[in-house]
């Protein structure tokens, strides 16, 4: 008995073969989705805390240079909920009748603590 080779078609070897390499192509797919999406989250926390020290750099630049939140030697402390913001002062450096206003935010993400500096010179006028 003779077998007809002329029909076409795929063996169940090879859908086997291309469903494996399709899936690991899949796997690798979803894995880049998860990394990514792990890294923005760590990225929009680091964008809101750097927003939370400018602002706290632009609510003390509006101060009076002889207010309570800017006198030196004095630890300061604020708390939003999930950024904590301190800052120190500094009198008459770098130079006389200015102060040094060092704002620091921290914020903790998963077990992992995180912080960002910010540093502005206020003059006497």
């Amino acid at each position: 008995m003779m077998r007809n080779c002329s029909e076409k078609g795929f063996t169940l070897v090879e859908v086997l073969v291309s469903m494996t390499i399709f899936s690991f192509g899949i796997l690798a797919v979803i894995n880049m989705q998860l990394l990514s999406a792990s890294i923005n989250i760590k990225a929009r926390g680091m964008t809101e805390g750097v927003i939370a020290a400018q602002n706290k750099i632009e609510e003390l630049s509006t101060l009076d240079y002889g207010h309570d939140d800017l006198k030196a030697g004095v630890a300061h402390a604020d708390s939003d909920g999930r950024y904590t913001l301190s800052w120190t002062v500094v009198d008459d450096e770098p130079m006389v009748n200015s102060k040094t206003i060092r704002v620091v935010v921290s914020w903790d993400l998963k077990g992992v603590t995180s912080n960002f500096e910010l540093q502005m010179m206020k003059t006497k006028s």
